[in-house]
């Protein structure tokens, strides 16, 4: 595994990245995942909840390259995730103006992938490249879809949180493109968000509201409501090796 720091101007501070690379020669498909510091299983500390994404590739046989972009303290993390200005009782955890997602898709774009696709034997072309996000990460990777269409081959969005700001969200994917195909999963006792009471249950709606627009818009779905399942990391890594097959061509 190797491991890259990268300085973001955008964000002002430095982004690290683990690459995972399967041995042998390429080019291998490429695996973008937010929150990644805790995305493989073979580095995670003891105790530490993980998505095992190192697991579930090699209980299929999967050669894919990862690049497992790690996350910062949840507020750094907010700002980062956030795309559009949150709104209403949301916008008390992420004031008007404090969102910094686009930046942080930008970078990934122009800085992040530039600089795999020159040290690494990876797929140049977006039906080999993938991405993966959880809760906001979720909101980050299904913005990219429609904000870079045709980057991104296929799309897997974990318990989506749009809810801080899911008008503007949806408003936006109703008037772009897509090109992607979409892996989606939600829990059914995900909790309340930031104890927001008009938001109780809001997560299966929130992932039903954007099933709906990619349908409409003739995308490929593979979408599931997981009963008894909570807004967890533990939960989220049940459903990777499911994730991990839909990626196979």
């Amino acid at each position: 595994m190797s491991v890259r720091d990268f300085f973001v101007g955008g964000l002002a501070h430095s982004k690290r990245v683990k690459i995972l690379l399967p041995e042998g020669s390429g080019p291998f498909p490429l695996l973008i995942v937010h929150d990644g510091k805790c995305a493989f299983r073979k580095d995670a500390p003891e105790g530490c909840e993980c998505l095992a994404i190192d697991e579930a590739l090699a209980g299929l046989g999967r050669r894919m390259a990862v690049a497992a972009i790690e996350e910062e303290p949840w507020q750094t993390r907010t700002k980062e995730y956030s795309p559009f200005p949150w709104v209403d009782e949301a916008s008390v955890y992420l004031p008007a103006g404090e969102e910094k997602g686009k930046a942080y898709a930008e970078w990934i774009m122009k800085g992040l992938l530039p600089a795999l696709e020159s040290d690494f034997p990876i797929e140049r072309n977006g039906k080999g490249r993938y991405m993966l996000g959880c809760s906001l990460g979720a909101l980050m990777s299904a913005y990219m879809s429609f904000a870079y269409p045709g980057a991104f081959g296929k799309i897997g969005c974990m318990s989506l949180a749009s809810w801080g700001n899911e008008p503007a969200f949806l408003s936006f994917c109703e008037s772009r493109e897509s090109r992607s195909s979409y892996f989606l999963r939600v829990g059914t006792n995900e909790g309340t968000p930031r104890g927001i009471a008009s938001l109780s249950g809001a997560y299966p709606r929130i992932a039903e509201d954007f099933r709906r627009i990619l349908i409409g818009k003739g995308r490929p779905v593979d979408f599931a409501i997981n009963d008894g399942r909570a807004h967890k990391t533990v939960e989220w890594s049940k459903d990777m090796p499911a994730f991990v097959g839909f990626l196979s061509p």
